[in-house]
């Protein structure tokens, strides 16, 4: 029996750090999600449309998947820039964390 794919839909989402900074995502999400949640955390300076191939290969699997772009790249370029004090992923991501999980 052959597996089946899932139709994938993306939308476009801004995300709120804990520090008032936005971020740029993007939800990968199938017709019937019945995988796991994917967070793609791309490596710094490199635009999330990167992985858009990739995510929406997870995501005709099944899988709920978002990407995102950290601050200073990509659609999140006018977000807060960070200075040596900012962690570089850790409010944004978590951020991110949370809201996938409410998906």
């Amino acid at each position: 029996m052959t597996p089946t794919h899932a139709t994938v839909a993306a939308d476009s989402a801004v995300f709120p750090t804990l520090d008032g900074a936005k971020l740029a995502g993007t939800l990968f999400r199938p017709s019937d999600p019945t995988g796991s949640a994917v967070l793609v955390a791309g490596a710094l300076g490199i635009p999330q449309r990167f992985y858009t191939a990739f995510s929406t290969c997870l995501a005709a699997q099944r899988h709920l998947v978002m990407t995102f772009d950290l601050r200073g790249i990509g659609a999140s370029r006018n977000a807060t820039r960070l200075n040596a004090s900012t962690p570089v992923c850790g409010p944004g991501r978590a951020t991110l964390v949370r809201y996938h999980r409410t998906r």
